[in-house]
């Protein structure tokens, strides 16, 4: 059991970085080409291209710029603040279903690029409400029980529940950090292990290193998108 979560995190690790460094790329491959109004010349089909080459804010652009300058007036402790509100409800049971987490790196990336917070002040803050949220769920889960699955919110969530069950059954302890990485069953895989009875001390000891794993990543992200923009 120990060799195969040793197994687990380790590719987590490697597949996290990996990941964090080619999605930065894309992602902002993408909008410095938006932002300048240049057609990419690879990756994205003729129409593609041709639909980037004129901006076209989104609501989501609009309400990040607004937040951000807000946040830049108010100083870097509302700022971290509000990181650690966004880290703990997109995992949180019930809140984090429609909460999305594009909304968190995209704030993280703005607060960073402006000289609000450093990339340790993010990943610390991410990490700080993503553990919370994460044993708010394990708790919630234990207190709660067998009644969860007669309850409205599972009836209504049922294929997603479907799901995280199915991830709990294929990798046991080691669904904590891979759930980590699925935004759709994030802020269900808590609450369902706290529901299985799982250890406290080995569900918090699992849950310690994948949010500071996922924290980590989320700041090499909001880094590598500015690096690329710039």
């Amino acid at each position: 059991m120990a060799s195969h979560i040793t197994f687990i995190f380790s590719l987590y690790c490697v597949s996290i970085g990996t990941a964090s460094y080619y999605f930065a790329k894309k992602i902002a491959y993408y909008t410095k080409a938006t932002l300048t109004e240049t057609k990419p010349a690879r990756f994205l089909p003729a129409l593609a291209r041709a639909k980037l080459s004129v901006p076209r804010p989104t609501p989501l652009n609009a309400i990040i710029d607004e937040l951000t300058q807000l946040l830049v007036q108010l100083g870097p402790s509302w700022g971290m603040g509000f990181i650690v509100a966004l880290a703990f409800i997109e995992a949180c049971p019930g809140l984090g279903l429609f909460i999305s987490g594009v909304l968190l790196l995209a704030t993280a990336t703005a607060l960073y690029t402006n000289d609000v917070l450093s990339l340790q002040q993010i990943a610390m803050c991410a990490f700080t409400g993503a553990i919370i949220a994460d044993h708010v769920g394990y708790y919630l889960g234990r207190f709660v029980g067998p009644r969860f699955h007669h309850s409205n919110f599972a009836q209504r969530h049922a294929e997603r529940i479907a799901k995280t069950e199915r991830l709990l059954r294929r990798f046991g302890l080691a669904a904590i950090p891979v759930g980590r990485l699925i935004p759709a069953v994030r802020s269900i895989t808590p609450m369902l292990l706290g529901l299985s009875g799982v250890s406290r001390l080995h569900f918090s000891l699992i849950d310690l290193l994948a949010c500071a794993f996922w924290a980590t990543a989320l700041g090499a992200l909001a880094s590598g998108i500015t690096l690329a923009i710039e």
